[in-house]
C-alpha cells in the first residue's frame, strides 16, 4: 500500500500510471483502493505576495521569498474544493539542521516564535486594508 498525497490539480489516474510506469512489473497491480478528490491549486494573488514581499524584506532583508506547493496534508483541500483558496504561511525560522519536527523534541525558538508572530500580525493588517504599512 502506497499513500499518495496528491498536490492541488493533479489527477489521481494520472499518479497510477506514472507509480505503474515506475514499478514496471507486470506482475504488480496499482490501484486505486479509495476515491480521492483532486482539489484546485489557490492561484497566487498579487496583493498577497506583493505585502509578504514587502514584510519580508522589512523585517528579514535580503531574504528570498519564494512560493512553494508543500506535499503533506493539510485541511486546506476541503477549502479549496469549496472555492475558497486557501494558503499555508510560515514566518517561523529553524535551524536548518533540527531534525526534531514533529518529535518529542520539537521545538521553536522564543525570539523565531515572536518574530512570527509579529510577521503574521502585519500581514493581517496589511491584507485587511488598515492602512498601517509593512
Amino acid at each position: 500500500t502506497i499513500q499518495c498525497r496528491l498536490l492541488p490539480g493533479e489527477d489521481p489516474e494520472g499518479v497510477r500510471h506514472t507509480l505503474e510506469r515506475v514499478i514496471a512489473d507486470t506482475q504488480i497491480a496499482v490501484t486505486i483502493a479509495n476515491d480521492p478528490t483532486p482539489s484546485p491549486p489557490s492561484p497566487l494573488r498579487p496583493e498577497l505576495m506583493t505585502a509578504v514581499e514587502q514584510i519580508t524584506t522589512a523585517m528579514w532583508p535580503g531574504t528570498v521569498v519564494l512560493p512553494v506547493m508543500d506535499p503533506w496534508s493539510s485541511d486546506c483541500v476541503h477549502f479549496r474544493r469549496a472555492g475558497i483558496p486557501t494558503y499555508g504561511l510560515s514566518a517561523v525560522f529553524a535551524d536548518v539542521d533540527s531534525i526534531t519536527s514533529h518529535g518529542k523534541d520539537e521545538k521553536v525558538g522564543v525570539h523565531e516564535f515572536y518574530e512570527g508572530v509579529e510577521f503574521m500580525y502585519r500581514l493581517i493588517q496589511s491584507l485587511g486594508g488598515t492602512g498601517r504599512k509593512p
